[in-house]
């Protein structure tokens, strides 16, 4: 049984349409552009308000290391209240076939990334007051 049925079902969408664009537009090795997909979702109860949930694809940078070429990972971005702050988290850093592998196996089953959405969630506050990070 899910956890949280209402993320599991955003976060397949979400995998599905980030699938699609890893697919097309990813290369092997080297640099590309964050590939992101965002969607706003209700939860289960866990929370009194609706989440938004950022899912982007980036690629670890191979100046620091040659060895970073061909990998990339998955960050998660949960945003609680539209005035809200963001918390978020990496995941799956991989080679990109090996990624892809991952989120297609998350897309039919994504318990990883629920845990991990209500991990993060858990952590923000209701409500940010925008002069608190002044």
């Amino acid at each position: 049984m899910e956890r949280d049925p209402h993320i599991a079902s955003c976060l397949r969408e979400l995998l599905q349409e980030l699938i699609s664009l890893v697919e097309k537009n990813v290369p092997e090795t080297g640099p590309f552009r964050d590939i992101s997909v965002g969607s706003t979702t209700e939860t289960a109860g866990d929370f009194p308000e609706s989440l938004h949930l950022n899912l982007v694809v980036m690629h670890m940078d191979e100046r620091l290391n040659p060895a970073f070429a061909p990998m990339r990972f998955l960050t998660i971005r949960v945003r609680k209240s539209p005035g809200g702050g963001v918390s978020s988290t990496t995941c799956f850093h991989a080679p990109g076939e090996k990624l892809l592998k991952e989120l297609i196996r998350e897309s039919k089953d994504p318990e990883i990334l629920v845990e991990k959405v209500l991990e993060l969630a858990s952590g923000l506050p209701e409500k940010t007051s925008r002069n608190l990070w002044r």
